[in-house]
């Protein structure tokens, strides 16, 4: 499974129905349980997003078609990230950090 960020902002219609959002991500985790893709998490924040949502997901194919779930319902747009596990980061600075002792 691919972790992945969405940095969400509200459209004008999520604004105007924000009440009826609780209701809409129940939804939402239906259909994205369909296509394999799970939501684990989120956190409403302050600045320049609304909420950010964080996914695991089987690939980028199902990563996109959930994003496309959320987008058909008209009340978010997203930004999305996908996210490098920390142990596979720091295995990357340690091969840096061999490489750079070869030379």
């Amino acid at each position: 499974m691919v972790s992945y960020i969405a940095l969400v902002k509200m459209t004008t219609k999520g604004r105007r129905e924000i009440t009826k959002s609780l209701g809409r991500g129940a939804i939402v985790d239906r259909r994205l349980e369909k296509i394999g893709v799970k939501r684990t998490g989120y956190a409403p924040v302050i600045g320049a997003f609304d909420c950010l949502l964080y996914f695991d997901a089987p690939s980028e194919v199902a990563m996109g078609q959930a994003l496309m779930e959320l987008g058909r319902l008209g009340a978010v747009e997203t930004n999305t990230l996908t996210v490098i596990p920390p142990a596979e980061y720091e295995r990357m600075l340690e091969e840096m950090a061999e490489d750079e002792l070869d030379s």
